[in-house]
């Protein structure tokens, strides 16, 4: 009988860390499901998948957002915006205006389109000038069938803006850091070398080398203030003119599933 217990506080221990180890698992792979390479497409090789999870691990980490990169030969019959956002929102990225930070690039093979999809707080950092920016460097690898390089070039704007105001400039890396100083460095020795060549010289130009004393000669004039007219205008501002998305971010959109979406995309 004794046997019997010990053998039953043995099974029912085993099968609580088998639970509870399931559900560790599962949370993990929760969380992190709404970032990641989702390359259903198959234009990524194991090992540039491999690269871009790091980097994409890094940045989520460090702009505590989410970052998913997409590509699919099977759009269902959506169009790439709606089939973007709707694979944000089944994996789980923010559709509050003001939830964690979301982006999503999309390589639509389907439709032959790219296309990024912001969520979340992102549709404040990512105005449509940023998108498009973000977009031209994209293109240049996509129309090379550089799949890896489009990926590295979307990665590339995460970084640059994720977590910026469009009142911030981007985000500089240590190259830029770098190039600036030994711009300043040049601009500020020429400078100097040319006050330094400058120097110790001597004036021989005189105000009557530029004058004729014979013919020249001053005369008084005075001006007097008569009067002043002032008109006022009153001018009308549209507020409604003004684009979406928040603090000067990105226009954004509902899509069919209800969710918040910013973006844009190009066709290539």
């Amino acid at each position: 009988m004794r046997k019997y217990r010990h053998f039953l506080r043995f099974t029912v221990f085993a099968l609580l860390a088998a639970a509870a180890a399931l559900l560790t698992v599962n949370t993990a792979s929760a969380s992190s499901s709404a970032s990641g390479i989702f390359d259903e497409a198959d234009l990524l090789t194991d090992e540039e998948e491999s690269k871009l999870e790091t980097v994409i691990d890094s940045y989520t980490d460090r702009y505590d957002c989410d970052i998913a990169v997409v590509t699919t030969s099977d759009a269902e019959g959506l169009t790439a915006q709606e089939y973007a956002d709707q694979y944000a929102e089944d994996i789980g990225q923010s559709m509050s205006s003001d939830g964690r930070a979301g982006i999503l690039f999309l390589i639509d093979m389907d439709n032959r389109y790219i296309h990024i999809a912001t969520q979340g707080q992102a549709i404040g950092y990512y105005s449509d000038d940023r998108i498009n920016s973000i977009l031209d460097d994209c293109y240049n690898k996509i129309v090379e069938e550089d799949y890896y390089g489009a990926c590295r070039c979307f990665l590339k704007g995460v970084y640059s803006y994720m977590g910026r105001s469009v009142s911030q400039g981007a985000r500089m890396g240590l190259s830029g850091i770098l190039i600036r100083l030994a711009i300043a460095l040049a601009a500020g020795g020429g400078i100097t070398a040319a006050m330094a060549a400058r120097s110790g010289g001597r004036v021989t130009d005189s105000a009557s080398d530029y004058t004729d004393q014979n013919q020249s000669s001053l005369t008084g004039r005075q001006d007097v203030f008569v009067n002043r007219t002032v008109t006022h205008h009153v001018i009308v501002h549209d507020d409604n003119s003004r684009g979406g998305g928040g603090g000067g971010g990105g226009s954004s959109h509902i899509s069919s599933g209800g969710g918040m979406h910013g973006g844009g995309g190009r066709s290539f």
